[in-house]
């Protein structure tokens, strides 16, 4: 605890040298003093200037589950999890250092896609340290997706669950770092790539990706006799459905992007969904119901 209470102290003395940010520097104040960090499950609700009524608690619970940096991790309890805290600061760091794009894309060789690598994509999803990733691949030339996990050398595609995925930089490499739990054991999955061989953006065009996501989500939805998955990875209408949107939708939608600065033009590009749901701004709110509407009924 003596080393807990001196962050400030070590704050004041690193701060040239590190990224200032309140989690990451408590995180690197604690290894580098080779505290071991272990978890106790103990659920908890960011209530911030909301009544401390216990239905009000329930929601925040419910709600805060969906918001990275507020939901539960399932980590294991009680031990050391060092080694996943490392892998987790280098990510957030190198995130927000600049070191890591935004996107980047892994290639691993499977025979059994004898058309070539099988891609996977790890992307920043608002300066979450575990990327969102996924795995795309072309079969009859047309371009598939789906969510995946590593297992050494390959790929395995299964349906989403949580799992942590870190990337970062050493040298002329960039580290692929999965955690994820199988069966009881919590494991470590890690790969290197020389930087050469690691693509920067995506390989394949938005409107294949896009068109790759439509297959996944159909078999997804056959395979649950007709019930829809949702899923994280709703994108902007293609340039193909920006037309059929209204006029107005149009105009509210470009003048929304002019006046956004870079982090939220992209969050809204990446998931406009989410942010017009996180929207606090009167304007936001307002088009976000006219998009709303207009996926309604498309």
């Amino acid at each position: 605890m003596g080393i807990y209470f001196h962050t400030f102290d070590y704050t004041e003395e690193h701060i040239e040298n590190i990224f200032f940010n309140p989690e990451s520097i408590l995180l690197r104040n604690v290894l580098e003093h080779k505290i071991k960090p272990a978890l106790v499950d103990f659920p908890y609700a960011l209530m911030r200037q909301l009544p401390f009524r216990i239905h009000e608690v329930s929601r925040v619970m419910r709600e805060q589950e969906h918001i990275w940096w507020s939901r539960t991790d399932h980590l294991p309890s009680l031990s050391d999890l060092t080694s996943y805290f490392k892998d987790k600061l280098r990510s957030m760091e190198d995130a927000l250092n600049g070191n890591v794009p935004q996107v980047l894309s892994f290639p691993f060789k499977i025979s059994d896609y004898p058309e070539g690598d099988v891609w996977i994509e790890a992307k920043n999803d608002d300066n979450n340290p575990s990327k969102a990733i996924a795995a795309y691949f072309k079969s009859d030339n047309i371009v598939h997706t789906s969510h995946c996990v590593i297992n050494n050398d390959y790929v395995e595609f299964q349906k989403d669950f949580q799992k942590h995925t870190f990337v970062f930089k050493e040298g002329d490499f960039y580290i692929f770092s999965q955690w994820r739990f199988v069966g009881n054991n919590f494991v470590n999955f890690k790969k290197s790539f020389p930087a050469n061989n690691v693509m920067q953006g995506s390989p394949f065009s938005f409107n294949e990706m896009t068109d790759a996501w439509r297959i996944y989500d159909s078999l997804q939805e056959s395979e649950n006799q007709g019930h829809i998955i949702k899923r994280n990875v709703d994108k902007l209408f293609t340039e193909q459905e920006l037309k059929k949107l209204p006029l107005h939708l149009k105009a509210s939608l470009f003048f929304l992007s002019s006046v956004l600065d870079e982090k939220m033009k992209r969050k809204l590009q990446r998931n406009p969904i989410r942010f017009f749901e996180d929207a606090k701004n009167p304007i936001s709110k307002k088009i976000g119901e006219f998009y709303m509407d207009a996926i309604k009924h498309k």
